[in-house]
């Protein structure tokens, strides 16, 4: 495992609060995106064909601003903690989740939505913080 830094001893260094570095690209790299269109076309993702594929489009979307802003394409060994990354990203959607919770109280299926970010967040924060 090569994410030394999440150490125990490290625990106090880390800060879920600050910003990544801008991601940079490497000979070594792996576009992440033809990773997962991998794992989709192996047969490792099990959900209905029509919702994969609207899910790919959105994330070949995602992908094309994500090269807007960054200038590079999402790829493996670029400068960033990648389960930094990933943490940050479900606090935001354990936060936008419940919004929609308190926007929307009658839709049982985001209650369950948040139920299961919380569990993702507390096994990410488990790996990173202890």
């Amino acid at each position: 495992m090569k994410r030394g830094r999440h150490h125990k001893s490290n625990v106090k260094k880390i800060n879920a609060a600050k910003h990544e570095p801008a991601p940079k690209s490497n000979s070594n790299s792996t576009i992440v995106l033809d990773l997962v269109i991998a794992d989709v076309k192996e047969g490792n993702i099990n959900i209905a064909g029509d919702i994969v594929s609207g899910i790919l489009l959105d994330l070949q979307k995602r992908s094309g601003e994500g090269f807007k802003k960054y200038g590079t394409l999402l790829c493996t060994d670029n400068g960033r903690d990648s389960l930094m990354d990933f943490y940050q990203e479900i606090l935001d959607a354990v936060v936008y989740i419940r919004q929609f919770n308190a926007e929307y109280p009658d839709e049982v299926f985001s209650q369950h939505l948040y139920e299961m970010l919380w569990d993702i967040a507390g096994v990410t924060w488990d790996e990173i913080y202890k």
